[in-house]
């Protein structure tokens, strides 16, 4: 609902819970992609996630873009950027 989501799950007592949202916003040729999401076995294994990408559209198929991720893994974090051109086949 609006760019929110929610999940929760149980099979054989393990329980599963998750959480997220993701957002497109487009002015032009630019575009914006936001999200987020939290998941968890409600216990002590967590997972955290943040994305946001902007492309900028040069012509109908082709675009430079701009990405960056970032996770949290129970205390243990991991990072990426990635610059590029990208083509809608």
């Amino acid at each position: 609902i609006n760019g929110f989501n929610f999940g929760l799950s149980v099979k054989d007592e393990v329980k599963l819970a998750s959480l997220g949202y993701n957002k497109k916003l487009k002015q032009d040729d630019l575009e914006y992609n936001v999200g987020f999401s939290f998941k968890s076995d409600l216990g002590e294994n967590n997972i955290v996630n943040l994305k946001s990408e902007i492309k900028k559209w040069l012509s109908e198929k082709v675009n430079i873009f701009g990405l960056y991720k970032h996770e949290y893994y129970n205390e243990k974090e991991d990072f990426q950027f990635k610059v590029g051109l990208g083509v809608k086949l």
